[in-house]
């Protein structure tokens, strides 16, 4: 039943899991039809965080008066919205829903840190104050190692291609 509910499609810009919900689902986060008239939402990132510019702020404030308003944020914004105005978005290392994606990397030696701190710098989906502590025991024992060659020009850019 639940793959019948959920569309899954990876999607190689963002290196994540880009969901899909059945809108009609009242199960999941329903969206009443006068809100959102079609069957499925459009490609868009689930959980987001969000880091803009000046410039797509404006852009995502002025693609807003071409669209109606929903419940659904991540849908609206990433999947509605972004698209109108053309603005790209990017998966950061820092975010991540688990910090488990994080360890995965750490445990195959693929840049966890940078400049000799830990990416991960917000965490979403805790269920609970021991899952919260839990990830931040992980962190606080995180070990990084600075590299000198491994520094770029510019120390301050985080983002890996």
């Amino acid at each position: 039943m639940l793959g019948n509910q959920l569309t899954f499609a990876y999607n190689r810009e963002f290196k994540r899991w880009i969901w899909q919900l059945d809108v009609a689902n009242e199960i999941s986060r329903y969206v009443p039809v006068r809100e959102y008239a079609y069957d499925l939402y459009p490609p868009y990132c689930y959980g987001y965080a969000v880091i803009m510019s000046t410039l797509a702020v404006n852009l995502s404030i002025d693609a807003m008066k071409e669209v109606n308003m929903f419940h659904m944020d991540d849908v609206l914004y990433t999947g509605v919205v972004a698209p109108l105005r053309d603005i790209q978005l990017y998966d950061f290392k820092g975010i991540r829903t688990q910090i488990s994606g994080h360890i995965h990397e750490s445990e195959k030696r693929k840049s966890f840190c940078k400049i000799g701190l830990p990416y991960p710098i917000a965490l979403h989906n805790a269920k609970s104050p021991t899952s919260m502590h839990y990830s931040y025991e992980l962190l606080r024992k995180m070990d990084c190692i600075t590299n000198p060659n491994a520094y770029h020009k510019r120390p301050y850019t985080f983002y890996e291609n």
